[in-house]
């Protein structure tokens, strides 16, 4: 014995969400016999997920990524493992996060997001030097595009490149700077400050052996 189904409707898969009449025919070929019905099918939308923008971070930084909770999903992140709405992750180079989500009608849903790594500049404070008490000297930050000193002694223009400092003593200075990318880097140099002996070589002696004057001394 065969039976025959027939939908009347002609394709459906891939229909937009709503509620679908759709008449069935049944037809029996050995008794020759048919009968029909109609039913109604719910097609549920399926959940759209946002996994977020993508974006680039510094390396080092974290990046929030995905939405505010939805309490009706169940959220699996990929390759994290995370099982939160919008979790916060630390890639160490650019990585695709995977968001997948499944409803209450068991429909399942999924969104991409891309975060690229940017490397730290190499920032350098050029260089370690020795002055002498009342000089000044000369220094440089390389490997950024904005920097910013910082020293317990005086610096004329903080944010230049280059600046001319003269401490009282032996002082660090610190550098900061930022690349295009807005990633930090910071080094550190120490200025020298050494003092300049003052020699007093007499200009008479009588080494007439009277106890007195009798040997020339050299003092600082």
């Amino acid at each position: 014995m065969r039976i025959t189904y027939f939908f009347t409707s002609e394709d459906l898969s891939g229909l937009p969400a709503g509620i679908y009449n759709v008449k069935v025919s049944i037809h029996n070929d050995s008794l020759g016999c048919s009968d029909s019905t109609d039913m109604f099918v719910d097609v549920n939308a399926l959940p759209e997920p946002y996994a977020g923008e993508d974006t680039c971070i510094c390396l080092g930084d974290s990046v929030q990524i995905g939405e505010p909770d939805n309490p009706f999903w169940s959220y699996l992140w990929t390759p994290t493992g995370s099982i939160i709405s919008d979790p916060i992750v630390y890639p160490l180079v650019e990585d695709t996060f995977v968001v997948n989500v499944v409803d209450t009608n068991n429909c399942i849903g999924a969104d991409t997001v891309i975060i690229c790594v940017n490397p730290l500049p190499d920032i350098e404070a050029l260089s370690d030097t020795i002055i002498i008490l009342g000089n000044s000297a000369s220094l440089t930050g390389v490997g950024g595009s904005t920097y910013l000193w910082e020293s317990s002694a005086s610096i004329d223009c903080p944010d230049c490149p280059q600046i001319e400092v003269a401490p009282d003593t032996t002082t660090y200075f610190y550098l900061s700077g930022l690349d295009t990318n807005g990633c930090a880097g910071n080094d550190t140099l120490l200025v020298v400050v050494e003092y300049e002996d003052t020699v007093l070589v007499p200009n008479l002696f009588s080494p007439n052996g009277d106890g007195r004057n009798d040997i020339l001394y050299v003092r600082t």
